[in-house]
């Protein structure tokens, strides 16, 4: 192994002392030289105490030569200097050299005390003493070269190396300390030849390893500083410079965990180095063990509560482990350190934005920047300004950010954030393709960019930037989720469905991936297994109001309204102002007949949007469906004056300006949708039937068989001609229309009841009877009143009660029209039927004082008393109301009893 500069032998030192001994009074010096041979011992073994007082024993004897005493004082010398007691050290070295002034290896030793004391010139000066009496003292070459070194001088450095080369060729030490010194001078090609050469001559030298390592790092070579450390560490396990440097080496591989293994090994040998502690602890704190390093630090901090670094550092562990009181408390003791710390600032702020908050997070941001403006300050306040919704200032600030380094890809992508908040698309995108282009592997700004074009409605563009996404890593359940909606865009649910289990099996987690497979399944028709996906998305996340709108849509169209809209009430409470689902709720409210609270879903709608025209044209059939004509034409109004256009809210409005008696309105109305949509066929059948009301028969069948043409499965329209065709006296065409419509709409009771009154009114009971009896059987709300048609056709027709009393048992109210049903079963007179109809208004009370005219008649035709029901059928000719059945069925009666022509006045539509 070469010598080294700290490598000189205390047993050389005796020897050379005791040499001049002679064998006279041997007996006489046994004791001093046994003292001394016993202090020798002593000090290998490390007891320098013990060590000193035999030594010591040995000089105070009085029986050594000068020559013996100056090397016994060496060997003390070595002692002292073993445990740093220079001041001793240096009075034996110095005395040593009084008794034997020409011993260069005396004057050596002192030196070499200098040299570890760092006294320079006077380590030199001792140094060149012992090559003025031993110019070929090679050691004293070497241990000169290295005082040149530390110096800084290296061209004195490397000629005291060249002159031990000359004397000893083979000395590692000399040619590993020239490799040293011409690396200094940046001979790279010379310094390593010298340590290459040292290492040949020395195979073992860990030092020469440990330099070469030291080169390798220089350069960037971790791999091989690495290699060289571990060389020197398996030579000498306890080399300080190799554990350090190695732990180092560790660290910039980023094997952060183990590098802080290494510091501990170093640790070990110095437990009270703090500057390793602050390195382990950085080294844990990059590797993630953040509380562990913020013990570290807190140590180094209590070594030396004025470093400001470590309180710092040990405010970022804390920061990291969680502890946010803890970081801010050590951010400010950095502070009141160090005020113009903007690093101190920089961290506290962010302590801030972690809180949310952002005002306190801006106020040291912008400290720090006033300080030392930096790009990443900028970055963050300009996060912190976003975060507020200050977005100008965020553009602003990340724009300095990118005036400093206009290769921040982070500083791109947050000012894309910004940009698109202030709704500027283009110059956003911009900004995304560059922060692309600076950073292509960075998925995040990959996926963001997909989802910017998809805002742009360019999907085929986002395709692309989710497949390079997944190309680049395939474990990234983000780009398979955006992926998957870019599917779902596209329509295809079963590429979606595949995208989004991905996603899920790299994120079992993943809500949002749950929630949007339940949208895919849902778009493929597999309605229970998106029930299924959205349970597993709101068990993940209840908090999410669009899965739940979601869901409702889903069982809306499984027919589970209830259900609907319960969801739909659970999104409208965790997003009050989500106005498509008050909108939903208010539908399926209507859907349901709860007309006054889908008349406040839709009126909520509104609020949040004053320009929803839907929203205004559904409460307004709300309206028109309770009656409330007055406030249907208002919302339809609002509705066709925020929506030029809006066929379907024209023909709206003029149904509801009929039922309000204003044909002429209604008539205008149904023009003008006519001519924004030609084939619209609702507004020429409604068009037709307000003709009807106005008497013009011809132009509205000429009105219906255009609708027909238009939609040849139109029940409604079918049913309407079949009224015009009964106006005009063609029952038969008119019984074939109404046929029609029973074909296409077998719930609807209108068109039995109207094929039944063509049936009654041409005196075909019997079949009458069967068509009223089938409208009852839907069971709507007038079945009672069809189940008296049906009653008086089949008693017309020579039948019995017992249909009427079957039915009334089925009845539990006695509300109207009860009382006719117990007048035809007995259960009442005709006297107090009439009563309170004498002297009410038809149109006050819906219609039953017709009914109870007509029936009561009916009743007194069937009992043979034909002027008492003549009687009763012209009160119901004389109110005028031609639009009831009442009214066409007392016209028919009085045909039939030649008081009346059969073809007089029109029949109801």
């Amino acid at each position: 192994m070469g010598k080294r500069i700290p490598a000189a032998g205390l047993a050389a030192a005796l020897a050379i002392a005791l040499a001049p001994m002679t064998m006279t009074g041997w007996a006489v010096l046994a004791d001093p030289i046994e003292d001394t041979q016993a202090g020798l011992a002593a000090l290998e073994t490390g007891d320098v105490a013990e060590a000193v007082r035999l030594f010591t024993l040995a000089i105070e004897s009085n029986e050594l030569s000068r020559n013996n005493i100056a090397g016994v004082l060496t060997n003390r010398g070595y002692a002292y200097l073993s445990i740093k007691d220079y001041a001793n050290a240096v009075r034996d070295f110095s005395d040593a050299i009084l008794l034997d002034p020409d011993n260069p290896q005396t004057h050596f030793n002192r030196g070499r005390l200098y040299s570890d004391a760092r006294v320079w010139d006077r380590a030199d000066a001792d140094y060149q003493m012992a090559i003025r009496i031993d110019p070929n003292f090679v050691d004293a070459y070497v241990a000169r070269g290295n005082i040149w070194i530390q110096k800084g001088n290296y061209p004195w450095a490397i000629e005291q190396f060249d002159m031990a080369l000359a004397r000893d060729e083979t000395r590692a030490d000399a040619r590993l300390g020239r490799g040293i010194a011409r690396r200094a001078l940046g001979e790279l090609d010379l310094a390593n030849e010298d340590v290459a050469a040292a290492l040949f001559f020395d195979p073992d030298y860990a030092e020469a390893y440990y330099v070469r390592g030291n080169g390798a790092l220089a350069l960037g070579d971790l791999e091989g500083a690495l290699a060289d450390y571990d060389r020197a560490l398996a030579v000498d396990p306890g080399q300080i410079g190799a554990l350090s440097n190695r732990a180092g080496t560790l660290a910039r591989m980023g094997r952060f965990l183990e590098a802080a293994e290494g510091f501990s090994l170093v640790l070990d040998l110095r437990p009270d180095d703090t500057g390793i502690l602050f390195s382990r602890a950085n080294a844990l704190l990059l590797g993630g063990q953040a509380a562990a390093a913020a013990e570290d630090f807190a140590l180094v901090v209590a070594a030396n509560p004025e470093n400001s670094a470590a309180r710092v550092n040990l405010g970022l562990a804390l920061n990291a482990a969680g502890n946010l009181d803890g970081a801010e408390a050590a951010f400010d003791a950095a502070l009141a350190l160090d005020p113009a710390s903007h690093q101190s600032l920089f961290n506290r702020g962010n302590v801030h934005a972690a809180r949310q908050d952002f005002a306190l997070a801006i106020e040291d941001y912008s400290a720090a920047v006033a300080l030392a403006p930096a790009p990443q300050t900028f970055i963050n306040r300009g996060l912190a300004h976003s975060a507020l919704g200050n977005h100008p200032a965020a553009v602003d600030d990340f724009t300095r950010a990118l005036i400093m380094d206009p290769s921040s890809a982070a500083a791109y992508n947050n000012r894309a954030d910004g940009l698109i908040a202030l709704a500027r698309l283009d110059e956003a995108l911009n900004d995304r393709l560059t922060a692309q282009r600076l950073a292509p592997t960075d998925l995040r700004i990959l996926n963001q960019l997909g989802t910017d074009l998809i805002a742009l409605g360019d999907w085929d563009g986002a395709a692309v930037n989710f497949d390079e996404a997944i190309r680049l890593d395939r474990t990234d359940p983000e780009a398979y989720n955006n992926r998957g909606n870019v599917y779902l865009y596209r329509d295809l649910p079963v590429w979606a469905i595949a995208d989004f289990s991905n996603a899920i099996r790299l994120d079992p987690d993943f809500a949002q991936a749950y929630a949007n497979l339940g949208v895919a399944h849902h778009n493929n028709g597999d309605y229970a297994n998106a029930l299924a996906q959205y349970a597993e998305a709101i068990s993940r996340e209840a908090t999410n109001p669009q899965t739940f709108f979601n869901r409702a849509s889903t069982l809306q169209l499984m027919g589970r309204q209830d259900e609907a809209i319960a969801d739909l009430t659970a999104t409208i409470d965790l997003d009050p102002k989500f106005r498509r689902a008050h909108f939903s709720r208010g539908l399926l409210n209507a859907a349901a007949g709860n007309l006054d609270q889908a008349i406040e879903d839709f009126g909520d709608a509104i609020k949040l949007e004053r320009a929803f025209a839907d929203a205004y044209f559904n409460r307004g059939l709300a309206y028109f469906a309770g009656g409330n004509t007055t406030k249907a034409i208002s919302d339809f109004d609002q509705a066709v004056g925020r929506a030029p256009g809006f066929v379907a809210g024209i023909n709206a409005r003029g149904l509801a300006w009929a039922a309000a008696g204003r044909q002429d309105l209604a008539l205008t109305d149904y023009d003008q949708a006519i001519a924004l949509a030609p084939n619209f066929a609702p507004a020429h059948n409604n068009r037709a039937v307000a003709l009807l009301a106005t008497g013009e028969t011809a132009a509205a069948l000429a009105g219906l068989d255009t609708a027909l043409a238009l939609d040849p499965n139109y029940a409604a329209a079918f049913n309407n001609r079949g009224i015009a065709h009964k106006n005009l006296g063609n029952m038969d065409l008119a019984a074939a229309d109404f046929t029609r419509a029973i074909d296409l709409d077998g719930k609807n009771s209108k068109p039995f009841v109207d094929r039944g009154m063509v049936r009654f009114e041409t005196e075909n009971f019997v079949r009458a009877a069967d068509n009223f009896s089938s409208a009852t059987a839907l069971g709507d709300a007038d079945a009672a009143l069809w189940a008296l048609w049906a009653h008086v056709s089949w008693l017309r027709a020579g039948g019995d009660d017992r249909p009427l009393r079957d039915f009334a048992a089925t009845l539990t109210t006695t509300d109207w029209p009860r009382p006719l049903v117990d007048l035809f079963l007995g259960g009442t007179t005709q006297d107090a039927v009439l009563a309170p109809y004498l002297e009410s208004d038809a149109e006050a009370d819906g219609g039953a004082r017709l009914q109870a005219f007509f029936f009561a008649g009916q009743h007194q035709l069937i009992a043979g008393d034909m002027d008492a029901a003549a009687e009763l059928f012209w009160r119901v000719i004389q109110s005028g109301e031609v639009c009831t059945l009442a009214y066409a069925g007392a016209r028919a009666e009085l045909g039939r009893m030649g008081q009346l022509e059969p073809t007089q006045g029109p029949v109801p539509d």
